[in-house]
């Protein structure tokens, strides 16, 4: 009987680690869409000069509709360009488009009692920083 309960104990413990592997390949694999989604949304705020507020919720709507786990909270523009920059003729600092974007992945691991990790430090942050000038023409 006690073979018998270390048994069980060892093959749950084992069963973990083909758990992750699935949950690190979901996770890339939101990862991928997130970059996807969040260049789009970079792409469209250079063409346009500024991240406009239909953008923002773009991107957010977009995210949190195509994974049941991210959270409107989850995705967070913590400074990004909100006043029309245009481009001109001559190279100018005051033309740069800025943003810092970041999204949240939660669950990275899929048996986080075991590692002692809580529920609120099983997450990890995507961030998206940089800069490129307006393509945006002055009238």
């Amino acid at each position: 009987m006690n073979n018998y309960l270390i048994g069980i104990a060892v093959v749950l413990l084992l069963i973990t680690f083909p758990i992750q592997q699935a949950v690190e390949k979901y996770n890339n694999h939101k990862a991928i869409i997130v970059m996807k989604a969040v260049d789009y949304t970079i792409e469209v705020a250079v063409r346009e000069g500024y991240f406009t507020d239909a953008n923002q919720s773009d991107l957010v709507n977009r995210l949190t509709g195509a994974f049941a786990d991210l959270d409107t909270a989850d995705v967070e523009f913590v400074s990004v360009t909100e006043t029309p920059r245009y481009k001109t003729e001559l190279y100018d600092e005051t033309e740069l488009v800025e943003w810092t974007i970041r999204v949240r992945i939660n669950n990275v691991f899929a048996v986080p009692a075991l590692s002692g990790i809580t529920a609120e430090n099983n997450n990890y942050y995507l961030y998206f920083v940089g800069k490129m000038p307006s393509e945006r023409l002055a009238n």
